[in-house]
């Protein structure tokens, strides 16, 4: 196990889910933390100042994809690239399927192209880097 790796991913995971709890107020977990520490997420989120739709919008699903490789990839150390890589890839693909569901009306929610390329893009690199660092 790669501590490192598992620790970064779970702050990375933490920092998506600050995002979400902090600025996504039509959904239950924001609901649920201001009804336990209302007054002071109300506080921070005064004193931080409204951010960008990128980052309220599309940031947070791309932290959990990092997140979710990352601790993967730390928990799994002796998994050969073939296994790392498919395991590594169920969070992306299931924000991928998601996003192509809401695009066809199937589940709720908006499409949006930026959340599909922010799912995908960590998993790319993720593998493009094992790749080359596997050839050397």
């Amino acid at each position: 196990m790669n501590k490192f790796k598992v620790i970064v991913g779970l702050l990375i995971l933490g920092l998506g889910g600050a995002i979400y709890v902090l600025y996504r107020n039509h959904t239950l977990l924001y609901q649920l933390s201001n009804t336990v520490v209302g007054d002071y997420l109300v506080s921070i989120r005064r004193a931080m100042g409204p951010p960008s739709d990128f980052i309220v919008y599309n940031l947070p699903g791309c932290l959990w994809s990092i997140a979710y490789i990352l601790i993967i990839d730390g928990l799994f150390v002796n998994l050969s690239f073939r296994t790392l890589a498919f395991i590594s890839c169920v969070i992306p693909m299931a924000g991928v399927l998601s996003e192509l569901l809401q695009a066809i009306h199937i589940i709720p929610g908006h499409y949006d192209s930026v959340d599909l390329i922010l799912y995908l893009l960590p998993y790319l690199l993720f593998i493009g880097m094992r790749k080359i660092c596997q050839t050397r």
